[in-house]
């Protein structure tokens, strides 16, 4: 693919986060990240297991799928159009092993399989997941609020606390996609449009506004008049449009128990997400502990009966 090799010595050219350049992997040739012209994306594979449609070369596309860890199909050779913005990678795989080894930190025995992620046995997967930026304003007072909403809503079971990544990514600042810093990353192709997710914002809007006052008066007339009131402010809000962006993460994929599970950290900010193994089993912990108790104060007061019924029985 134009622009993907190395002009000096054929080498592979990746982008670099921390330097934001493009690099050679194999000599010293390097380049500014998003200048000259830019190409498109080589082809697209689809997981077997989770459906994700992931776009990239053939190198990145043939690992297994970084969601679910099943294989990827045979990628196809056809160009891909990619959504026009994007948040660049800031963080290294280096920086972001980092901050995962911080989260492990408070975990006495991890996983083996996370474990390796952490001390560079294991490859952090890098690929860039859509988002729909959407941007909207109160008439009325002038202010205006930038939300940010997952275009993957099948994906957000394996990220987990997505709310805390869209509220990093609405912050964050965007450019318009270059395929320089998409060299060596995977990209998640979103499944909703931007129509779509102005859509179902709206309809959120109304849930929000509407149904949650309406439902503490019980008058009908009331009803009807709080339902034309919050409707009226509802028309205030002006939806004003929404870009598709990709939001840069690393993933660290690995099993346990039977069970594929992933840490996300994200490659603007460094926030680092999912779930600890040992949550479930802390979880267990409790519920024994808090039985093991309630079996000791039954048993406190059940000699405590005893020894008052003998007491009483001495009187009597």
């Amino acid at each position: 693919m134009p622009g993907r090799l190395c002009d000096r010595c054929g080498g592979r050219m990746e982008f670099d986060p921390g330097e934001s350049v493009v690099a050679c992997a194999g000599c010293s040739e390097h380049r500014r990240a998003g200048t000259g012209a830019s190409t498109s994306l080589g082809g697209e594979a689809t997981c077997k297991g989770c459906g994700a449609v992931t776009a990239g070369d053939v190198a990145t596309l043939s690992a297994p799928c970084p969601f679910c860890g099943l294989q990827m199909s045979q990628a196809t050779g056809s160009a891909v159009d990619m959504p026009g913005s994007i948040i660049p990678f800031r963080l290294t795989e280096s920086a972001a092993r980092a901050r995962l080894s911080g989260w492990l930190e408070d975990m006495p025995s991890p996983p083996r399989g996370l474990a390796e992620f952490a001390d560079t046995a294991r490859p952090l997967a890098g690929l860039y997941l859509p988002f729909h930026r959407i941007s909207y304003r109160d008439e009325e007072t002038g202010q205006g609020r930038i939300l940010a909403r997952s275009a993957c809503p099948k994906l957000a079971g394996f990220i987990g606390k997505g709310d805390v990544l869209e509220d990093v990514w609405r912050k964050a600042p965007i450019r318009s996609v270059h395929s320089d810093f998409l060299l060596g990353f995977r990209v998640t192709m979103p499944t909703t449009t931007t129509i779509e997710a102005l859509e179902a914002e709206r309809s959120a809007m109304v849930q929000r506004y509407t149904l949650p006052a309406m439902g503490s008066l019980r008058s009908e007339r009331n009803n009807a008049a709080l339902e034309m009131s919050h409707l009226a402010s509802l028309d205030r809000l002006n939806l004003e449009g929404c870009l598709c962006v990709l939001a840069p993460v690393w993933i660290a994929g690995y099993r346990w128990r039977s069970a594929h599970h992933v840490v996300v950290i994200d490659g603007w900010s460094g926030a680092v997400l999912g779930t600890r193994p040992d949550d479930g089993i802390r979880d267990v912990a409790t519920i024994r502990s808090t039985v093991d108790w309630l079996f000791i104060l039954a048993g406190i007061g059940m000699v405590g009966y005893l020894a008052v019924s003998a007491f009483l029985g001495s009187i009597e």
